[in-house]
């Protein structure tokens, strides 16, 4: 009975912050709902279909649907949004509660993946239960829709992304720029074809998070660079045995010391015309 109570609680918990998602999202004149795959996807934009298999991903990566069916019953982030006493909010809370007793949610969702991104096809529930709860990875089944090869910037980032992936089976590691992974394989120890095994992804995923929240920490939405350049230009001076070590605020400034290196990096490669601190204020 605790945990049936526990979970009405959180879903008008997540109700009632999902309808706040959908007013700060309607204000801002943007989309308050999930995205849809098919909203702005094409058949003829995609050159072939890859069963994955059965994974784990990253649920920040999880973005929208596959078709919009649904779209509307969450806010963009995942929150339910009808109310808490129809058959909806019913299901959803029975799904937690098995969440709670089974300690997690085993039965893999179906997915899309394009562009590194997830598009839910069954399973909805699961990845809002999964969102709610901070859980970091839920188990899926993946096709990956691969795009037409074009001159476009973040379709070649993605096709220079599926190398990363190719060599590690991560999600996680992102550059901006080709040729990073083969520094940063080299940089790992590790000679450039190098496949890694689960006991090398499973010790660099134990890491990651730290890392992550250090380079939130420092920069606070600044820059565009994404987390993996970064650890890409620590690891130049600093292994990563070393950098794994480091107590969160020693590696929150290590990264805002180097400041000056990323600025230069992002404005390589922003074209957006915004402007970027010169400086950051270390705290």
């Amino acid at each position: 009975m605790r945990i049936q109570a526990e979970s009405w609680g959180v879903y008008r918990k997540a109700h009632r912050k999902g309808k706040r998602s959908v007013r700060k999202m309607s204000r801002q004149g943007a989309n308050p709902y999930l995205l849809s795959l098919d909203s702005f996807l094409s058949d003829d934009a995609i050159t072939e279909r890859v069963n994955l298999g059965v994974m784990d991903i990253p649920t920040e990566k999880i973005v929208g649907v596959a078709t919009p069916d649904k779209q509307e019953l969450y806010s963009y982030d995942f929150l339910p949004l009808s109310n808490p006493d129809t058959d909806f909010s019913t299901k959803w809370c029975k799904l937690y509660w098995y969440y709670l007793s089974n300690k997690g949610v085993r039965c893999p969702i179906s997915c899309y993946e394009y562009m590194g991104q997830f598009y839910i096809v069954d399973g909805i529930k699961r990845v809002s239960i999964a969102k709610c709860h901070g859980v970091p990875t839920i188990t899926a089944s993946v096709i990956r829709l691969l795009p037409q090869k074009t001159e476009d910037v973040q379709v070649q980032r993605y096709y220079e992304f599926l190398n990363v992936f190719d060599k590690t089976g991560l999600y996680q590691i992102n550059f901006s720029y080709p040729g990073s992974f083969a520094k940063f394989q080299s940089a790992m120890g590790f000679e450039p074809d190098y496949h890694w095994n689960e006991a090398d992804r499973l010790e660099f995923l134990f890491n990651w998070p730290f890392f992550e929240q250090a380079y939130e920490e420092a920069f606070g939405g600044y820059l565009k660079i994404t987390p993996a350049d970064v650890f890409l230009v620590l690891l130049e001076d600093c292994p990563f045995e070393k950098l794994r070590e480091m107590p969160p605020m020693v590696l929150v400034q290590l990264m805002r010391k180097k400041w000056n290196k990323f600025y230069e990096i992002q404005k390589q490669q922003d074209t957006s015309g915004e402007a970027i601190p010169a400086k950051l204020t270390l705290l």
